[in-house]
């Protein structure tokens, strides 16, 4: 009986790693593409400050690109880096807690030793 409730209890852990392995994986992917249009809008901003614009002067012309948006730029970037590396990381936890729920972690640990 007890082993009847201990094998339930392992494969509601496994279905419920098994989701929140799908929802970490979406959520790494999202925090990729997020760090890759900061670093794209910071390039962007780099290239403005360095070349200028390109608006003519006028009353309808766009402001200069300032320091501070670059700044600014850099610290978005950073920040969207942080956290695609902490999706990565929850990601790469909950592979491992999956694996050990498994029963496959001996065999993991083996693997990267013969690499």
């Amino acid at each position: 009986m007890e082993a009847e409730q201990a094998e339930r209890q392992n494969d509601v852990q496994i279905a419920t790693l098994t989701g929140s392995l799908r929802e970490l994986d979406a959520r790494a992917e999202v925090a990729s593409l997020k760090q890759q249009i900061a670093d794209a809008q910071l390039k962007a901003v780099m290239a403005q400050l360095d070349g200028g614009n390109g608006s003519p002067a006028g009353p309808n012309a766009q402001p200069q690109t300032s320091p501070k948006s670059e700044q600014l730029a850099r610290i978005d970037e950073r920040q969207k880096y942080q956290d695609a590396l902490d999706a990565g990381l929850d990601l790469a936890k909950t592979r491992l807690g999956l694996l050990r729920a498994l029963g496959h972690m001996e065999d993991w640990l083996h693997e990267l030793h013969t690499k």
